[in-house]
Order: structure tokens, then C-alpha cells, then sequence
């Protein structure tokens, strides 16, 4: 008589975030179990760790050993009000800095150039030095912040204003906070090009994404409609597209915004493929995240979903030479499970 009990599967793991570096040559995970790095151009591993208990929030040092770490829920190692800064390399804890509220969102990057740490609250936004003995350097109080909004360059900080909508621009080498009213609606993004002179905004309502000059805090050019802020993360329809197919002739100025590569440069949609990550379940601390997409280069766009299914897709836009018909197209060249198996 077989009496051998049946074989359990496997519970996967839940991928709980999902954040690039600032070249996108590197994403991390938040993963129930830990944390993971992958370089992006192969999704290889370069380091996959336990640390006792769900991390929900992972940022990557540029191209250094250092990560931030945020814990989710109670069974963690770390405490959900304590950001603790790990050295992936030793596999040690480097520092921490404890607060009383739960974080919502964390940086790390130069600011005047030194090293620091953002740390984003419900409702305030606090600056520490990134050194062994963190010292607590200003606070900046916002709105409701629940989807921890914060993006820097290496002067300024973009956070949420105290008014619905509202952003405040904060230029930290002339020690001045200004105001930009955005949108009537809560926000729901925003972003910074590299050299800090643009900054794009989006709600929670509205259907536009704006590009604002941060000079002189007025919308530069025009506003930029979008369907379901596909630009990044990507939308809930599972696709990805290098522009909007049904706005011909609105998308040319987009090539001059130092955040966009040069396909934006074309006025139409020439090209749009699927991705397949479907999933929801990601970190209560953040935004859903369906797909986040980084650009590799120019012509390469990687996609990278969250959940118990998370999955790594890599896109090709091919120039008419390379392509049957004599057409741009955007083909997808592979796909990997973050954590296990290929097709």
C-alpha cells in the first residue's frame, strides 16, 4: 500500500517592489525573503540575500555595494520605521537610521556632492548625511504622501507641496523652497531628468503628464497627454509602446527631454509590443507596479513586473535596415522569471 505523503509545492517567492539604479544597469527586488540585485542587461543575479522577514522597498547606491533597505509587515528582521543601509559586498549592516512613522520611500544619490539619504514619510520628507554616524540634516513637510513621491537631481529635491497637487522645489545649494501648482488632483508621479532642469509631473486624475523647466518653475512647452501614464511604469493594459499611437504629431519635442532617449524624437508610434507581467501583488508601501521600465540605451527597454510570477522582458527597437519590411519595429528578444526558469 503507497502511504508516502504527497509532495507539497513549492510556495513561490512574492517580489514586493521593483526599483533601477540611476543608469538602469542594475534593478533590485524586494522579495518576502530578502532582497535581490540583477544586472539589467542579462537579468543575471549578482546577489540574492536573506535577511530574516519581506523587504518592501529596495534602493540601489548607483554602481556601489550599498543598498537601503525598508521592511514590510511585522515578521521582519528590521523594523518598517527603520531604514537600514547594507553593504551587499560584506554582507553586513553599514548604518540605520530609525524614525517613528513607517517610510514610504527612500533615495540615495549626491546632493551638493555628498552623499545622502532621502527618506520619505506620510507626510514629511527628511535629509540625513549617508555616513557611518547619519546625521539628521532638514525636513521638509508635504501632503498625504502615501505613494512616497521624491525624485533629486544633484541640487535639487521635487516632493509633494502642502497643497493637493501642489510640488515644492527645493534648491538646496541657495537654501530656497519653491512652489509649483502642477495639477488640481493629487500627484501620482513624478520625475527628474538627470541634469535637473526638467521635471515631469502627473495625478492621480487628470490625463496629462507635464514637463516643467525648473528654473523658472513654468510648463515647458506643453502638456503631454497620456493614456493610463504608460510612459513608466507601464500601463495596466500590458503593453509597452514607444509613443501614443493615437496622438500623431504630438510627441516630436519629447527627443529634447534629457530623461527620454532619442526614439522620442519621432512624431508618430512606429513600433509597440506586449509584456506579460499581470500581476498586482506588490509592496503596500508604493504604487502598483505592473511593469517598471528602464532604457538600457537608445534602443533597448527592459520591462520588470512585481508579484509571486515576477518576470524580466527585454525589448529591441530595430532600425529599418534589420527588419523584413523595411520598418522601425519593437521586438521582443527574451524573457526570464526573475527568480528561476526561462522559456
Amino acid at each position: 500500500m503507497y502511504t508516502r505523503p504527497p509532495i507539497e509545492t513549492a510556495v513561490p517567492t512574492e517580489v514586493l517592489s521593483v526599483s533601477f539604479n540611476n543608469s538602469a544597469s542594475h534593478f533590485t527586488l524586494g522579495l518576502d525573503t530578502g532582497y535581490a540585485v540583477f544586472v539589467t542587461e542579462t537579468c543575471s543575479p549578482r546577489s540574492i540575500k536573506n535577511v530574516q522577514g519581506p523587504i518592501g522597498l529596495v534602493e540601489m547606491l548607483d554602481l556601489t555595494n550599498y543598498v537601503a533597505l525598508v521592511a514590510r509587515g511585522t515578521h521582519s528582521h528590521f523594523a518598517q520605521n527603520k531604514v537600514v543601509i547594507w553593504d551587499d559586498q560584506n554582507n553586513k549592516k553599514g548604518m540605520h537610521i530609525s524614525l517613528v512613522q513607517p517610510i514610504r520611500g527612500v533615495l540615495l544619490g549626491p546632493l551638493l556632492g555628498q552623499r545622502h539619504v532621502v527618506i520619505v514619510l506620510q507626510d514629511s520628507i527628511r535629509l540625513h548625511t549617508f555616513n557611518k554616524k547619519p546625521e539628521f540634516v532638514t525636513q521638509y513637510e508635504t501632503t498625504y504622501n502615501p505613494l512616497g513621491l521624491c525624485c533629486m537631481s544633484d541640487r535639487l529635491l521635487a516632493l509633494p507641496g502642502n497643497t493637493s497637487g501642489h510640488v515644492q522645489l527645493v534648491d538646496r545649494a541657495i537654501k530656497t523652497v519653491n512652489i509649483i501648482p502642477a495639477h488640481n488632483s493629487a500627484l501620482r508621479a513624478l520625475q527628474m531628468s538627470r541634469d535637473g532642469e526638467l521635471l515631469a509631473t502627473a495625478s492621480d486624475k487628470g490625463t496629462l503628464i507635464r514637463i516643467w523647466s525648473t528654473k523658472t518653475r513654468t510648463l515647458h512647452i506643453f502638456d503631454v497627454p497620456h493614456p493610463n501614464l504608460n510612459m513608466a511604469p507601464a500601463s495596466d493594459q500590458d503593453g509597452e509602446s514607444s509613443t501614443s499611437k493615437d496622438d500623431k504629431g504630438k510627441w516630436g519635442f519629447l527627443g529634447k527631454v534629457p530623461f527620454m532617449p532619442r526614439v522620442f524624437s519621432d512624431t508618430y508610434s512606429f513600433a509597440s509590443a506586449m509584456f506579460e507581467s499581470r500581476e498586482d501583488l506588490v509592496s503596500s508601501m508604493s504604487k502598483p507596479q505592473q511593469g517598471v521600465i528602464g532604457w538600457i540605451d537608445d534602443n533597448t527597454v527592459v520591462v520588470v513586473g512585481a508579484g509571486r510570477d515576477s518576470k524580466w522582458e527585454k525589448f529591441v527597437i530595430r532600425k529599418p535596415h534589420e527588419t523584413p519590411d523595411g520598418k522601425r519595429d519593437c521586438v521582443r528578444e527574451g524573457w526570464k522569471r526573475c527568480l528561476g526558469g526561462t522559456r
